[in-house]
């Protein structure tokens, strides 16, 4: 991508822009800079957004550029002047993360209309770089259905939310750099869709849409078993406290790699939402907090700044969320903390104060024993949470 920055300015301007929000985050930079650098990436990419209203293709001098670069095997290919501006509308994305600014929706329609004219929903492309955009855009897609409690913007037809498992394998392995299995991508993605039409129908649809949610978490438990198997064998997951960030290290050779960990965890996270959003169990259900003990202890032993855990924020604050004692709030407190030390991002910040006051909510709300209503989401701390999420601003991938 620096590459192709050096012949499409639009480019080269969104990489400034998020390399100075990088640096702000960390110090290094100034409001001021970041202000005017960002201002010139918006710039800059509602130009070309406003040239492709008459479709124009790189120039010959340009292309000629791009495949000299090509013949030299630097390992990228020529994008049409829609797919660089797709590239340009995802790095704002990652603006958007990194100084909590500017509104990820629009940019996500946006991205959305130019996938559509280019015919990805469909079919994936055949470039690298426009797999890797493709990719980008789906997990961030998805990510965001569940943070606004919506559905995804992509239709279902879409061929990253069907079962395509060979996208985890391929260059680039959506798996790799996501940190999430591509079939669990797209049960988050179902899950998001039945959760939408729960709340949206209510009564009226429920026993419909409870059938094919038990089906799709019966299709999860298949596909996962080896998770399954796992937490059958280990220890009682959450029985004593998630241990400090000094006593912890890599994982020895033979262990697990610290990616496999990751990817276990959006598994996990998918059961959690299914069972909090569709299934409707409340947050102390015996089911929630045996699959959340064992996501704290999953997340307890990847260090901060391994590598693969800059991918965990999703699992992690859903999984917050759905802490009940102090000394597991107290546990996600500080491992927010860790993480926020090496990932300086302010969506994490905006996360944190968003699970601080569903905690609060909690402490009001009193469920009696044996809890199980249809009606669970018209309680008033499920409407908080619903009403929160469908009103918030960050995001995360």
């Amino acid at each position: 991508m620096a590459l192709l920055a050096l012949s499409y300015p639009v480019l080269l301007n969104g990489i400034l822009s998020v390399s100075t929000a990088h640096m702000h985050n960390y110090g290094r930079s100034n409001e001021a800079l970041l202000s005017s650098r960002q201002s010139r990436a918006l710039t800059s990419l509602r130009s070309v957004l406003d040239s492709l209203q008459t479709p124009v293709e790189p120039n010959d001098d340009a292309r000629r550029k791009m495949q000299k670069h090509t013949e030299s095997n630097v390992g990228f290919s020529v994008l049409s002047a829609r797919e660089i501006a797709l590239a340009a509308i995802m790095m704002q994305t990652t603006s958007v993360l990194l100084t909590g600014v500017g509104n990820v929706d629009v940019h996500m329609k946006c991205a959305l209309y130019l996938i559509q004219d280019l015919g990805y929903l469909r079919r994936p492309p055949c470039s690298v770089t426009a797999k890797t955009l493709i990719h980008r855009f789906a997990m961030v897609d998805v990510i965001l259905a569940h943070l606004r409690f919506r559905r995804p913007m992509a239709p279902g037809s879409f061929f990253m939310y069907q079962e395509h498992e060979k996208l985890d394998h391929e260059e680039p392995s959506f798996r790799d750099m996501h940190g999430c299995h591509q079939r669990v991508l797209c049960f988050l993605a179902q899950i998001s869709v039945l959760s939408v039409e729960l709340a949206e129908d209510g009564i009226s649809s429920y026993a419909e849409i409870q059938a094919r949610a038990y089906s799709l978490e019966t299709e999860m438990r298949v596909w996962g078993r080896g998770y399954h198997i796992t937490m059958a064998c280990a220890p009682t997951a959450g029985s004593t406290l998630p241990t400090s960030q000094s006593t912890r290290s890599r994982p020895e050779s033979g262990e697990r790699s610290d990616l496999d960990v990751v990817c276990e965890c959006f598994y996990w996270t998918a059961h959690i939402l299914l069972l909090r959003r569709v299934f409707l169990d409340p947050t102390r259900s015996s089911r929630v907090q045996l699959i959340r003990r064992h996501l704290f202890s999953l997340m307890d032993g990847l260090v901060a700044g391994c590598g693969p855990d800059s991918s965990l924020s999703f699992p992690f604050y859903m999984a917050a969320r759905e802490a009940t004692t102090l000394a597991e709030r107290d546990w996600v407190r500080r491992k927010h903390t860790e993480m926020l030390n090496v990932y300086r991002d302010r969506s994490r910040e905006f996360l944190m104060t968003a699970t601080e006051m569903i905690w609060e909510s909690a402490a009001k709300e009193v469920y009696p024993v044996g809890f199980d209503d249809p009606f669970l989401w018209q309680r008033p701390h499920e409407r908080l949470i619903r009403t929160m999420d469908q009103n918030a601003t960050y995001f995360m991938f």
